[in-house]
């Protein structure tokens, strides 16, 4: 894979202290009666449910994701659900597609008196991605820290390490990186062709200076 954001060692990466997000392109249509969304104002990002349409979050996410552009190897797996002071209930849901998580694919549907109203979010419709990977997790982990050495991480300082597991809650929480696979596209234009198998793990540094990285590790060749 040749690309400017490619690093030597197979390493691409974005320094952020978050995880990213992006607008992946959308192909959903909107027209027509056999469709249940319209756009908001134009913008595919946040869709209304046409009247008569009376769907929970858990149906439309199991039985008509058709209607958002996904096929039959994505998924969407709810992972919060809120309730706010009027009784409305917002359910996040990540894509994966044959398993593996879609970076940054994130869809929001908000629901009331058990029917969704409204979606928005972004997702990545038409995929159909090769998930094979050339590279396991030990060497992704060492080409990452070849990219970026430091005197001292933060894996390294039982004081930081103590104090994570206490923050969260966790005894096994710890700073030291975990390689995750995920599918992303390292020219950042979210087009669904050029999705690929990466690494993605976040490096915290201690010395010589503190800093947090997002780093994603090319594991497609």
């Amino acid at each position: 894979m040749k690309n400017a954001l490619l690093i030597s060692c197979k390493v691409f990466f974005f320094c952020l202290a978050f995880p990213l997000y992006f607008h992946a392109q959308t192909n959903t249509t909107t027209a027509g009666s056999d469709y249940y969304f319209y756009p908001v104002e134009g913008n595919n990002h946040w869709l209304k449910v046409k009247d008569g349409i009376q769907l929970s979050a858990s149906e439309l996410a199991r039985s008509h994701k058709a209607q958002l552009g996904l096929g039959v190897h994505d998924e969407l797996v709810n992972y919060q659900i809120q309730e706010d002071n009027l009784g409305i209930l917002h359910y996040r849901f990540q894509q994966y597609h044959k398993g593996i998580k879609v970076d940054g694919a994130i869809l929001m549907m908000h629901e009331k008196e058990g029917k969704v109203f409204l979606i928005n979010g972004n997702w990545v419709p038409s995929m159909d991605a090769d998930i094979t990977v050339y590279l396991n997790e030990t060497d992704a982990l060492s080409a990452a820290l070849d990219q970026f050495p430091a005197e001292k991480y933060m894996w390294d300082s039982p004081e930081a390490e103590r104090l994570l597991k206490r923050v969260k809650r966790d005894p096994d929480a710890t700073f030291y990186p975990q390689p995750e696979q995920v599918l992303i596209d390292p020219g950042l234009n979210q087009l669904t062709d050029c999705y690929q198998m990466a690494y993605r793990m976040e490096i915290h540094t201690l010395k010589p200076l503190e800093t947090r990285k997002q780093v994603y590790v090319d594991a497609a060749d």
